[in-house]
């Protein structure tokens, strides 16, 4: 994870915890939920009394409506039994309730309603726990990237465009809406978006649900203030900008490092650069370029066989993948001064290395043990 982003996902990580929190706890109750087997029912008012309310509230500012206890009366085996409920409407005359009732104890029974079934909690956090699919693709980006730090392209690059920190408004828009989304979730659950109700509700008696608007408003703070110091701002972006080719020049290296062994021949090494070429690219200009012969190198001759790839991704420099070969200079390899690139396409080309009079000398003599290095350049 890029360290820049660390604060950008505080609110993603937290998002997927909550929901999991709330997905667990709603398959904790349906597990264990005493009513999973009572029976169905209807039931129909028979009466109702009046409790409290139909005046203002001047202490909490509040309207308090006037709440009644409605008698439903439903029969089980020809017997009729009846149930309570507390109410601020009453309900209409013939209407009909839904209720389920314990069949060992026809008197106990509840309005059946989505506030007692455990299935909005399992699907509320099952769309908590989504949501950070969304993010997956920045993630991944991010892991590959921890990788190319490695190399000395994506420090070089990061020295030459560090500035002072700024404000991150992307950071401060994301931490704002975190807090609207909690705030929002916090209203809803409190029933009204006045502040007594939800100082009442806070006030009430806890449940895990409440944790999520108080933990989505937390977080949206701390990435409001994160962004406003600018540790959610993106410092390198030159860098990232130019690292797409980067990344994709430093993964081939990887995979030739991986594939060559210590000391290989010239075969194996011409497999393992075709394979690596193999891998095909979204780049605006692809292209192979062989050479061989004596050079100095530290100020001594050196007998090269090497092989490059050089491409160019959209929007970025071109780049060059290296592989070197390296042996020691004798009056036969002297002879063996060639150079071209790829012309008729990609077979053709790794046909005619093959056919160079340097691979098959080096083919011909096992003896002839080699050096190489894997070099990872700007064209």
């Amino acid at each position: 994870m890029r360290e820049d982003r660390a604060y950008f996902y505080l609110p993603v990580i937290l998002c997927f915890l909550c929901g999991a929190l709330v997905f667990g706890l709603g398959i904790h109750e349906t597990v264990t939920d005493p009513q999973k087997d009572w029976a169905a029912a209807e039931a129909y008012p028979h009466h109702y009394t009046y409790l409290y309310g139909g005046q203002y509230d001047a202490e909490n500012d509040v309207y308090v409506p006037k709440t009644y206890a409605v008698f439903y009366s439903y029969t089980v085996d020809g017997e009729e039994y009846f149930f309570r409920k507390k109410t601020s409407e009453l309900p209409k005359e013939g209407s009909q309730a839904d209720i389920l009732y314990n069949p060992e104890s026809p008197e106990d029974a509840v309005m059946q309603s989505g506030s007692n079934s455990p299935a909005p909690l399992i699907a509320i956090g099952a769309f908590f726990m989504l949501i950070p699919l969304f993010f997956l693709p920045v993630l991944i980006d991010d892991i590959r990237w921890r990788k190319f730090q490695k190399s000395g392209y994506a420090e070089s690059a990061a020295k030459e465009t560090e500035k002072k920190r700024k404000p991150d408004f992307i950071g401060v828009l994301f931490g704002i809406v975190t807090m609207a989304f909690g705030a929002v979730i916090l209203c809803v659950m409190a029933g009204g978006f006045s502040v007594n109700r939800i100082a009442v509700f806070l006030q009430g008696p806890f449940s895990l649900p409440m944790l999520i608007p108080l933990i989505l408003f937390s977080a949206g703070i701390f990435t409001v203030a994160a962004g406003l110091l600018g540790f959610t701002r993106r410092r390198n972006q030159q860098a990232e900008h130019v690292s797409v080719s980067e990344k994709q020049g430093q993964s081939f290296v990887d995979m030739l490092e991986t594939r060559l062994p210590p000391t290989p021949t010239v075969g194996e090494a011409v497999d393992a650069f075709e394979s690596m070429c193999r891998v095909s690219l979204n780049a605006e200009a692809d292209d192979f370029f062989f050479e061989t012969g004596v050079f100095q190198y530290g100020g001594e001759d050196v007998f090269y066989f090497s092989l490059i790839r050089q491409f160019k991704m959209p929007t970025a420099e071109p780049m060059q993948v290296h592989l070197h070969l390296k042996y020691p200079p004798t009056e036969k390899n002297r002879e063996y001064q060639a150079s071209f690139w790829a012309e008729g396409g990609f077979s053709t080309f790794f046909n005619k290395v093959r056919a160079s009079a340097a691979y098959q000398h080096l083919e011909r003599n096992s003896d002839c043990v080699c050096t190489w290095e894997v070099l990872l350049e700007n064209a």
